[in-house]
């Protein structure tokens, strides 16, 4: 199923209708930032390394950050195939957003 085509703005409310919220924007990139919620940290298991004991995340509950580019053109398809994959969201589920 194909994605439309849409501009920054109709993205940037689709992601916030998920739970992301503006964090910053650097040049002319908008950062969306989606936190984890509270007490649902990523858990931790340590490694053995040369270094001493070192953390690492265990699962997948982690805070994701998604830079949109801010012009005035419409975003490529390719773009926004991998930014709907960096929201863990299907084609079906974001056309839905829109």
């Amino acid at each position: 199923m194909r994605l439309p085509i849409i501009k920054p703005r109709q993205l940037i409310k689709a992601q916030k209708k998920v739970g992301f919220q503006e964090a910053r924007q650097t040049g002319s990139h908008l950062i969306l930032v989606n936190e984890p919620p509270r007490g649902k940290t990523a858990g931790y298991r340590f490694s053995h390394s040369p270094f001493g004991r070192t953390p690492r995340a265990r699962n997948k509950i982690s805070k994701k950050i998604i830079p949109v580019p801010m012009h005035n053109k419409d975003i490529k398809r390719g773009l926004l195939i991998s930014i709907v994959k960096q929201t863990e969201l299907t084609i079906e589920e974001f056309k839905e957003l829109l």
